[in-house]
């Protein structure tokens, strides 16, 4: 099998993880992608020969938050590789840091999750739904919770009823 410029999904975007695709071996080839979502389980590639670079280029792994659930998942196992860590441009689930690991026959990654905290207001605003999930992750991983509570800005009400309490103050005053 190769890898070209587009990608690969072992999952296929089903939306839960676990699904394993099997094969021979990989010729990788610069500027293709290989997506795993991470859940209970991950996403894998099982190749019972070589995963090998083909041309030179960008060689990108997707990562895709489908309810994480550990710090580390194995994404690859093969007999050998001429690949090393270095050589992948990792994309990591929002909220989440992480470096992947290699054995002479595996590729996993080892994940942390930093929190929303280190996200970017962007990146809170396009995580959409999914962030529940994250926020249910990380209050079930960790002795302390989060809470988010909306501060609403004074209203028109809450200035109004200030402006005339001092307004009936200074008149006593005056008085």
């Amino acid at each position: 099998m190769t890898l070209n410029n587009g990608g690969i999904a072992p999952g296929a975007d089903s939306g839960t993880a676990g699904t394993t695709l099997h094969d021979f071996s990989l010729k990788w080839n610069g500027g293709g992608t290989m997506e795993f979502q991470l859940g209970d389980t991950s996403d894998q590639l099982a190749l019972t020969g070589a995963l090998t670079k083909g041309s030179l280029g960008a060689y990108t792994i997707d990562l895709v938050d489908a309810g994480i659930t550990q710090s580390s998942y194995t994404l690859a196992t093969f007999a050998s590789t001429t690949f090393q860590p270095t050589n992948f441009t990792l994309e990591l689930p929002a909220g989440y840091t992480g470096s992947l690991v290699e054995t002479s026959t595996s590729l996993s990654v080892d994940l942390t999750f930093v929190g929303l905290a280190a996200m970017q207001p962007a990146a809170l605003v396009t995580y959409g739904t999914a962030m529940t999930q994250s926020l249910d992750q990380a209050t079930s991983d960790s002795a302390s919770q989060l809470v988010v509570t909306p501060a609403p800005e004074p209203g028109s009400a809450l200035l109004l009823a200030f402006g005339g309490s001092a307004l009936l103050g200074w008149r006593r005053r005056q008085a």
